[in-house]
């Protein structure tokens, strides 16, 4: 966690705050999420990764359209014997 700090210290927030919110919003919440990002830094940190990864992905896309794999013309099956 210190690697993702800017000055080497722990971060610094409520956790007792951010423990009842999260337990309270995600136990009301019909489609919770799997991850939720908790503190602004967090949030602005998350952001700029996929924006880096997005760019990454853009840049090779060409690479990877050219691998699909092409099947063979197989008639389709209009319907199933009973």
């Amino acid at each position: 966690m210190r690697n993702h700090t800017s000055n080497g210290t722990y971060p610094v927030g409520d956790s007792d705050k951010a423990t009842t919110m999260l337990f309270h919003n995600l136990a009301n919440d019909p489609e919770p999420s799997l991850r939720v990002a908790v503190g602004s830094d967090s949030n602005s940190g998350i952001k700029q990764k996929l924006k880096n990864v997005e760019a990454d992905i853009t840049k090779h896309e060409s690479w990877s359209d050219s691998l699909s794999y092409q099947t063979p013309d197989v008639p389709q099956v209009t319907h199933l014997a009973t």
